[in-house]
């Protein structure tokens, strides 16, 4: 069953896997430590109204191992959906432009404008 654009467009399921993605991006790619999908932080706990002697220094480690095979279709499913709008957008581009070259130039000019015809 073919959904529609629009209808994808407007996908709750869409919006989470994009945001899940970002998420990883976030944590395992832009931000990652010297691993390919690990990063590990170490921070300061500083109490508030306490001595210092009560400081603590924690470590947390994040870790991806990989996608659920559900998690990989919702994937494919939104990098389909992105291309096709993408195919549109270039699409709508590059008629712009040849309908921008043809309004500025006369076919004259635009023949000597070919590469075979540099010299």
């Amino acid at each position: 069953m073919e959904i529609s654009r629009e209808s994808q467009k407007n996908s709750d399921e869409n919006l989470e896997t994009h945001n899940t993605l970002i998420e990883h991006r976030h944590q395992f790619i832009a931000h990652r430590g010297d691993t390919e999908s690990e990063v590990g932080i170490s921070y300061l706990l500083v109490p508030k109204n306490d001595k210092i002697e009560n400081a603590q220094i924690r470590f947390n480690q994040l870790k991806l191992v990989s996608f659920s095979s559900g998690e990989i279709i919702k994937i494919e499913t939104l990098i389909k959906f992105i291309i096709g709008e993408l195919v549109i957008k270039i699409q709508k581009s590059g008629q712009k432009t040849y309908e921008g070259m043809l309004n500025s130039f006369t076919p004259e000019e635009l023949t000597s404008m070919l590469m075979n015809n540099l010299k």
